[in-house]
């Protein structure tokens, strides 16, 4: 089939290197880029317990309904609808939060795409507890709830998407089962954060400080709930003593704000430096027997492998027992945000569980 041929067929302006033809079919019934892109914004949800928190929905004007894709992380909702970073992944101020995902591609194709700020973020209320706590994987469930029972243009279905922690918190949310679940495709995650936030035992700064990029209106440290402020003063005099850390201006600064306001989610990780009930219920790998949803993980190889091992984890695992599949890319250098390298693919995924589109992807081997 010639190029120009299949991109009529399949409605894309390419043919993915990575498609086996062996196993794609039917890419005339992949959905066509046909709707007009409508944006909702500041749209109130309601959590469990009262809080209010606030989503910019993006869906086809054309149709009243369709089903709906949630991109979940604390970076932000305003800027994912950027078309363009603005700076290179080679930059020392790249930033990487734009990682919601193309828009436009998947709302032209009949979706609609939920970006919400969780709690304590932008114009949302409550406390902002640090990214993956217990308190944020109960408000994704009850956002993927509102989006199957009470959003005015999704239909019943609902799945998550996005990359790093936007793929991070899927496995974990979808260990909750909500039922309008449908599927999840992690994009570059961790199953075990404490080997992610303490890489071999030593803390990576490097790594957890880009996480600060979270723009918080009320930052609290999560372990405020597990210690006393006794306790919690006793500890971080104790970690001081570590010249590498005591001496470092950044702890400082954290160390001397009291109540804890400043850097709170990189405070948390410097004062539980041994995986304990911190670290365990952000990591999908104690609660990979409680997915019940198909999953499709994708990862890098760098850097220094660490974005590739929960890929062979999760395979290898008897006790994740859906439907799964997995890749793994090639490294991260040149990388241009909104990732879109991936958009045909996940088209293909989502197509298959969310439309009933029978696109040959679970036809191919699992790797």
């Amino acid at each position: 089939m010639k190029t120009t041929e299949f991109c009529e067929l399949s409605g894309l302006d390419k043919v993915p290197v990575y498609w086996d033809r062996r196993y794609t079919k039917n890419i005339d019934k992949l959905s066509k880029p046909i709707y007009t892109v409508k944006k909702e914004e500041d749209v109130e949800i309601i959590l469990r317990d009262g809080c209010k928190i606030y989503a910019d929905v993006y869906h086809p004007a054309e149709i009243e309904k369709a089903p709906s894709l949630i991109a979940w992380s604390a970076y932000g909702k305003h800027m994912q609808n950027m078309r363009h970073g603005a700076l290179p992944g080679e930059s020392n101020y790249f930033d990487h939060s734009l990682e919601a995902g193309d828009i436009d591609f998947f709302v032209e194709r009949g979706y609609t795409f939920i970006i919400p700020d969780p709690r304590g973020i932008g114009e949302s209320e409550g406390e902002f507890l640090g990214i993956y706590n217990p308190q944020e994987q109960e408000d994704v469930y009850d956002t993927v709830e509102w989006a199957g029972t009470q959003c005015p243009w999704s239909t019943e279905k609902v799945a998550l998407l996005g990359y790093s922690y936007f793929g991070i918190i899927q496995g974990l949310v979808a260990a909750l089962q909500p039922p309008h679940l449908v599927c999840i495709m992690p994009l570059s995650y961790t199953d075990d954060y404490y080997q992610h936030g303490y890489y071999g035992g030593v803390a990576d700064t490097y790594m957890n400080m880009y996480w600060e990029l979270c723009p918080a209106n009320n930052p609290v440290p999560w372990t405020t709930k597990m210690m006393s402020e006794e306790e919690m003063r006793a500890r971080i005099k104790e970690i001081a003593k570590d010249p590498d850390i005591g001496n470092n201006t950044y702890f400082d600064k954290m160390f001397h704000v009291w109540p804890p306001k400043y850097h709170t989610f990189y405070l948390d990780y410097l004062l539980h430096p041994q995986e304990d009930d911190f670290w365990k219920p952000r990591s999908m790998k104690y609660k990979y027997d409680k997915i019940k949803v198909p999953v499709y993980f994708k990862c890098g190889w760098a850097p220094r492998g660490r974005w590739s091992a929960p890929v062979m984890n999760a395979m290898n695992s008897p006790e994740l027992a859906v439907y799964k599949r997995c890749g793994v890319m090639e490294g991260y250098n040149g990388m241009e945000l909104p990732y879109r390298f991936m958009n045909e693919e996940m088209l293909r995924w989502y197509d298959h569980w969310m439309k009933g589109v029978d696109t040959g992807i679970t036809e191919e081997p699992p790797m």
